[in-house]
Order: C-alpha cells, then sequence, then structure tokens
C-alpha cells in the first residue's frame, strides 16, 4: 500500500515551516523604510535602550521632555557667568571695561582666553537688552578684533555704536568689549 500525503497533511507541514522561518524571515526584512511615520510609540521602545548617540543634535526641545523628568544634578550648569549674555557660541561680558589702548584690550580678553568682537559682532551685541555701550556714551567708540591696512600698514580700529568705524586710531584709547568661552 502506497502512502500518500492527505491535503490536511500538507497543510500542517506548511503552516510548521511558515511558523518556525517566516519570523524570522520578517524580523530581517522589516527597516525603517516599513514603519510608518510616528507609529513608534514610548511602549515600543525598552527602557533606557535609546542613548544620545541614538539622537540627532538639537532635535529635542524642551517641550519634548517631561516636567521634572531630569534631575536638577543632571542638568548643565549656566554657560556664562552672571553679568554675560552667549552670543555666536561665547560670553559677552555686558558691561564696558575701562579706555585703554588697543593692546591693552587684546591682552585683556586674551586673559581671559577670549577675544575681541569683530565689527559686525560688536553691532549685534549693542542690540541685546542690558548690554552697556561704551559707559552709556553712543557717541564714544569701542575697540574691534578688525584690523584695516590702507598701505600704510596693519592698524586697529573701533567704531561707535551707530556703526561709523575709525581706522586712525593711532594712540587712542577706547572702550571694549571681550567674547569669551563658555563654561
Amino acid at each position: 500500500m502506497k502512502l500518500r500525503p492527505t491535503p490536511s497533511f500538507l497543510v500542517a507541514v506548511a503552516a510548521l515551516l511558515v511558523a518556525f522561518t517566516g519570523g524570522a524571515v520578517a524580523g530581517s526584512q522589516i527597516g525603517s523604510a516599513q514603519i510608518k511615520n510616528n507609529s513608534v510609540t514610548t511602549k515600543d521602545i525598552k527602557n533606557n535602550s535609546v542613548t544620545t548617540t541614538d539622537i540627532k543634535n538639537g532635535t529635542i526641545r524642551g517641550q519634548d521632555i517631561k516636567n521634572r523628568s531630569i534631575p536638577p544634578n543632571k542638568l548643565s550648569a549656566p554657560r556664562c557667568a552672571d553679568g554675560e549674555a552667549t552670543a555666536f557660541g561665547q560670553c559677552a561680558v555686558q558691561v564696558v571695561a575701562a579706555k585703554v589702548s588697543f593692546e591693552t584690550a587684546q591682552d585683556a580678553c586674551a586673559a581671559r582666553d577670549g577675544r575681541l568682537p569683530s565689527y559686525s559682532d560688536l553691532g549685534y551685541l549693542y542690540g541685546l537688552d542690558d548690554f552697556q555701550w561704551a559707559n552709556g556714551d553712543v557717541g564714544q567708540y569701542e575697540w574691534v578684533s578688525d584690523v584695516f591696512d590702507e598701505g600704510s600698514g596693519p592698524r586697529p580700529s573701533a567704531r561707535d555704536a551707530s556703526g561709523n568705524p575709525i581706522t586712525d586710531t593711532g594712540s587712542s584709547t577706547y572702550y571694549y568689549h571681550c567674547l569669551v568661552p563658555e563654561r
């Protein structure tokens, strides 16, 4: 007598094959393209499995973080000290320093690992709240890092709050601000 598989036996064997191999095949074939946008939720992600390397810089905003979910000891300290404003990835001292020579202003900023602001930096800073221009007198000049060479060699320059430059500074003294690294 010849044994012949019945249709129900063939269906059962096929079901077993799909059950044992189908999940592995499907798991290896599902990628980002197959996942619908906004379909992965918190319950789909294992706790502590997402790390900083998985998150693109600048994509998480304050509204994305649950209130009080970050312990205070995990928050970074302020980047600029009191009396300084963040500008250009640095800190700008808001109160102007005394009138000094260009070299003295450069040295004072360098001593804080900083620099004098450029002509355009200073124009931006002037627009910030609580930024003091040249001891409160917008007609006074402040040193800038830009150096001009008008044929007679490089010379330091300064500008007033209206943006008027002065390049014939000679041995003049002007006010200055420093841009220093964030802490």
